[in-house]
């Protein structure tokens, strides 16, 4: 994914634009996606996930590069609303995969029909954008380390994506095995969490507008994770949900200021510089998954839980020189 970014950054981008990279690239996903979830061998399950991360690095770039030239032509917050749609995709992927498994659905089906409906959403926009939309390229540039600005929100992000999987991947395995609670309320702090979060990007550009990025990003922030340590410490089951519904919704709007801090940094390319703090986030996915599962093997998960609201508590003091308002 990470050379898919670069690659289509360099290349794609600056010959194709950016509104017809991304339904090609969720189609191509999509075909993949069927023959990598139902692979039955476990070296081609392996060896799908590289086209799999190829594709998907085709689609992640231009769309974070196009919210940005879009928020400029409009004026309006878009950031937000963007990142709300992703977080309502893993909300629904974790209510779903519960119902389905309680309706004991062979994974091939489901698999099977969520790539048929994605694929033809993507030939349908695929059409759309060759007749109606006129591709927009890109500034050229070339491979290179980063600027010096966008280290600093390119770190930030970075381990934003590293610790989000401790809420997305592990925290309904730390529910089931801390508490041994049955697979659906492990999902509670998915559930809340999520949700929460979705709420508050969806009304992002109303509380940025309203509060300023300070007292939704930073004062915001600090509330969140302190609501969630308290809680923590309760061990009641319910009360953490709640607290990571808290969490949620004050930490939302995080990483979507950050990718606008990095628009108004002082470059002369900034789709170059939207583009190298995309590429860093996902970085955190790579780093995030193994440095948790070895804490969680040799110290305990609950470890990683409460390492969550610190180290977005670093986060905030690091980002709050940056914010407007």
């Amino acid at each position: 994914m990470i050379i898919a970014i670069q690659f289509c950054r360099i290349v794609l981008m600056p010959k194709f634009g950016t509104l017809h990279l991304m339904p090609i690239g969720g189609l191509l996903f999509s075909i993949n996606f069927y023959y990598w979830t139902t692979a039955t061998e476990y070296w081609i399950f392996l060896l799908l996930a590289f086209p799999a991360g190829i594709f998907f690095g085709l689609v992640s770039p231009p769309a974070n590069v196009e919210t940005f030239r879009l928020e400029k032509e409009t004026g309006k917050i878009l950031f937000p609303i963007f990142e709300a749609f992703m977080s309502l995709g893993v909300l629904m992927g974790a209510l779903t995969s519960g119902f389905f498994l309680s309706q004991d659905i062979q994974p091939v089906t489901i698999f099977t029909v969520g790539s048929s409906i994605v694929g033809l959403a993507c030939i349908c926009l695929i059409i759309i954008t060759v007749y109606s939309v006129v591709a927009i390229p890109t500034p050229k540039t070339e491979l290179k380390l980063p600027d010096k600005a966008v280290i600093l929100p390119g770190l930030i992000a970075a381990l934003v994506y590293a610790t989000y999987g401790i809420v997305v991947d592990w925290s309904a395995h730390w529910l089931s095995t801390e508490y041994k609670v049955s697979a659906f309320i492990a999902g509670i702090i998915i559930y809340c969490f999520s949700g929460t979060e979705i709420a508050a990007l969806f009304l992002g550009s109303r509380l940025l507008r309203y509060f300023g990025e300070t007292m939704v990003v930073f004062y915001g922030m600090i509330f969140g994770c302190m609501t969630l340590l308290g809680c923590l410490i309760s061990d009641n089951v319910f009360l953490i949900g709640a607290a990571f519904g808290i969490f949620g919704f004050f930490s939302a709007n995080f990483h979507p200021v950050l990718m606008r801090i990095t628009g108004r940094l002082d470059i002369m390319n900034k789709e170059d510089a939207i583009s190298d703090v995309n590429l860093m986030s996902f970085g955190g996915f790579i780093i995030g998954p193994p440095v948790i599962g070895f804490i969680g093997e040799h110290y305990g998960l609950t470890s990683c839980i409460f390492a969550l609201p610190l180290l977005w508590i670093v986060c905030a003091f690091l980002i709050r020189p940056q914010l407007v308002g």
